[in-house]
């Protein structure tokens, strides 16, 4: 069969088109000779990942088991499609394997595993960058720390981070390698997958999101100020987080958050918020009370002692 050179303009535009970046047009190259079955929620996060070109990356922190892998490799198949195809993995060392074997299974990716070894015989046949090469690269995180600087000289089109909650302490400055990983890719668009981006601690949501774009809420006295209301310049409590959200459902605007031992002498609720417009308390009851010895005895109804 001959290909007329109109035919031939036709499949060059088919090939080279660019779709909106809220499209499944877009995924449909990465995407026709994948061997996966899709769920819509999966295109939908590929999808949101892709939404502006301008973001520094994204968080998908599906439950386990509702294939955040295949999220990521719809990402990297795409951008291997689009011939930007310095990639980068970083997991955790006895995920490698699994990681080379679903890219290669699933979407037909060639994969190099660097570690020292490695490493060190791609160095010995001339190539002084090992990250740089034909494949995307997947590394464990404490090797991406070792070759901090060969991570920030390589001009990375996607770096995907797995298991990324390890890394959510990273605004504390004992946390040398979330601190190398942040540091190294600064400037380059990644995707953090993870199950579970906060537990403890609001905190914790800072230091993934500061990963992704540092700029995004700022620095972590005016995150606390804003979102954990930090007069106490504490991290958020579970307990606390109920209460903010049990304020927000009673329409209260304007509210402090205090500890509750210093109202009424250490009861078993860790946290009150104050309700700024009457000088009212929400304690995790869900009820209201003044800041009164009356109301403290009500409250002692409702609360157990520590």
């Amino acid at each position: 069969m001959s290909i007329t050179p109109y035919h031939a303009k036709l499949f060059a535009h088919e090939l080279t088109r660019r779709a909106p970046s809220d499209s499944i047009e877009k995924l449909a190259t990465a995407l026709s000779e994948a061997q996966v079955d899709l769920n819509p929620h999966q295109i939908e996060a590929a999808l949101f990942a892709f939404r502006s070109p301008l973001s520094k990356g994204a968080i998908l922190a599906d439950e386990v088991g509702l294939g955040k892998t295949i999220e990521a490799g719809i990402l990297l198949a795409q951008r291997w499609a689009e011939r930007r195809r310095r990639l980068l993995v970083i997991c955790p060392a006895n995920l490698r394997k699994q990681w080379s074997q679903e890219l290669a299974d699933k979407f037909f990716l060639p994969t190099a595993i660097l570690e020292a070894r490695t490493f060190t015989e791609a160095v010995r046949r001339g190539n002084l960058n090992p990250f740089e090469q034909s494949k995307i690269v997947i590394c464990s995180y404490q090797f991406a720390r070792a070759k901090e600087p060969y991570l920030r000289q390589t001009a990375w089109d996607l770096v995907v981070i797995d298991e990324a909650h390890r890394l959510r302490n990273v605004y504390k400055s004992g946390n040398k390698i979330g601190s190398a990983i942040k540091s190294s890719l600064a400037a380059r668009q990644k995707v953090l997958l993870t199950a579970t981006p906060l537990q403890n601690s609001l905190d914790e949501l800072y230091g993934l999101v500061s990963i992704v774009d540092e700029f995004t809420f700022g620095d972590l006295r005016t995150f606390r100020k804003q979102f954990a209301g930090a007069a106490r310049g504490a991290s958020i409590t579970s307990s606390e987080a109920s209460l903010l959200e049990e304020a927000r459902l009673l329409g209260v605007d304007s509210y402090s958050v205090v500890p509750i031992e210093a109202l009424s002498g250490g009861f078993k609720s860790a946290y009150a918020i104050q309700r700024n417009t009457d000088s009212h308390w929400l304690g995790n009851d869900g009820l209201f009370f003044p800041p009164s010895r009356a109301g403290f005895e009500r409250r002692r109804r409702f609360s157990r002692r520590d």
